[in-house]
């Protein structure tokens, strides 16, 4: 697989490569594509809930409750190798730790659509993990 987007998933023209590193998240399972795709799934089932987390403190003005959401959601991407979904999630996690509330605010909607790119991708990875020769 070269490492170029399929211009079809939205948000994804200007980038060089995948939201996800598949070459990083395989190396992170030590090889095993079905650990993989175990840990996209699971993912897949929570990142809706998690961006919903970060948003609700954020128009709650909690800027504490905001950096502890975000934190939990760049350690999911970090596990995946979601480097765009990490890097918005540590700017909201900082933003909050520093009590920032409208700074919070304001990055909630980078990171849903960092979060659609993402979502919108792991369908088509996880289709790539689960051929034979994918590992």
């Amino acid at each position: 697989m070269e490492n170029r987007l399929d211009k079809s998933i939205p948000g994804t023209a200007v980038l060089d490569v995948p939201p996800i590193d598949r070459a990083s998240l395989v190396e992170r399972c030590m090889g095993d594509a079905g650990f993989a795709c175990l840990i996209l799934g699971k993912f897949q089932a929570r990142a809706a809930e998690m961006v919903a987390a970060v948003d609700r403190a954020a128009t709650a003005a909690d800027a504490a409750a905001a950096a502890r959401a975000a934190h939990a959601l760049k350690g999911a991407a970090a596990n995946l190798s979601a480097e765009a979904v990490r890097v918005a999630a540590t700017a909201i996690e900082s933003a909050g730790h520093a009590g920032d509330a409208a700074a919070v605010a304001a990055l909630v909607d980078p990171l849903r659509a960092s979060m659609d790119v993402c979502m919108a991708y792991v369908p088509r990875l996880l289709d790539e993990l689960r051929q034979p020769a994918a590992a």
